[in-house]
């Protein structure tokens, strides 16, 4: 661990993870948009719903093939299933506040599961183009940019707050496509958020959260999570976590910063009980609610 760098702790997240006033009703806490998972490919979208629900969402939305709506609503009943048709003509309403209509949006996640076909990066260019909130970007979406040029500028002219939360392999990929050289980390977390004009989660032991500022860009390291997390499905859970908290009113750098600390700390629950080789994504999800009762419940 750097000891130069600014820590993602307790002490941090307690300053944003609050407890809710008695009157709040499910419109206080986000209406999350997740797209996710080609056909086929519901696990996805079920692990960043869940943990988006779990991380306490009012409404989380799950735009993805009809043929996973019965695995959606089974496995996330919580959650409401929309088709793109259904959902690209709202990404312009404004963003809801409370008693607004049913169906926009706080926030868009936006990646896992959904393949490199021409109908997944036409729905990104669509998300791009049209919505202004918000944007977490993951996975396949990550590897869509590295690979497209003119979706490569529409995410960095892209008008809203953005992340994007490349692993390592993803991050080669997008320095490539940036035609951006590669060193440590930092380096690594650095580029990216230049190059991408966007905070970077750069996740993997010790995960960075890297934002541009006008003359320099500012990193912070995570101090939770193991390597029982290295599992797959634990990305998604992380880009459902992020989406939660950015819209549940957090700006988007401190909701990167404060869920992968309590993605992390999840983690390090799901390990102390299940043991780091046989802990899974799903248990991660299970403990997020005992990782953010500890800030509100606690006094930490």
């Amino acid at each position: 661990m750097d000891d130069s760098l600014k820590k993602i702790n307790q002490i941090f997240v307690k300053k944003y993870i609050k407890k809710r006033l008695p009157s709040a009703h499910k419109g206080d806490f986000g209406h999350v948009l997740i797209i996710a998972g080609e056909a086929g490919m519901a696990g996805a979208c079920c692990f960043a719903a869940k943990a988006a629900l779990r991380t306490g969402s009012g409404l989380v939305y799950v735009c993805t093939p009809e043929k996973n709506f019965t695995a959606v609503q089974i496995n996330v009943p919580e959650a409401v299933c929309v088709t793109w048709e259904q959902v690209k003509g709202k990404l312009e309403d404004p963003v809801p506040s409370a008693g607004a209509h049913f169906g926009s949006y706080d926030v868009v996640a936006f990646g896992p599961g959904m393949g490199m076909g021409d109908t997944a990066k036409a729905m990104l260019a669509a998300v791009l183009d049209k919505f202004d909130g918000p944007l977490v970007l993951d996975a396949d979406g990550l590897n869509m940019i590295a690979e497209d040029d003119s979706l490569r500028e529409k995410f960095f002219t892209y008008k809203g707050e953005k992340v994007i939360t490349p692993h390592q392999g993803e991050a080669v990929r997008l320095l490539a496509g940036a035609r951006l050289g590669t060193g440590d980390r930092e380096d690594v977390a650095t580029a990216l958020s230049v190059g991408y004009n966007t905070i970077t989660v750069l996740k993997g032991h010790d995960t960075l959260v890297a934002r541009r500022s006008v003359t320099e860009t500012e990193i912070m390291q995570n101090t939770a999570g193991g390597p029982g997390m290295a599992t797959a499905g634990s990305g998604d859970v992380l880009t459902g976590v992020i989406a939660s908290l950015s819209g549940q009113k957090l700006g988007l750098y401190e909701a990167a910063a404060c869920g992968v600390y309590i993605h992390g700390r999840a983690g390090d629950m799901a390990a102390a009980e299940k043991g780091e080789y046989g802990m899974i994504a799903s248990d991660i999800i299970s403990y997020l609610p005992y990782a953010i009762k500890e800030f509100v419940n606690k006094g930490l």
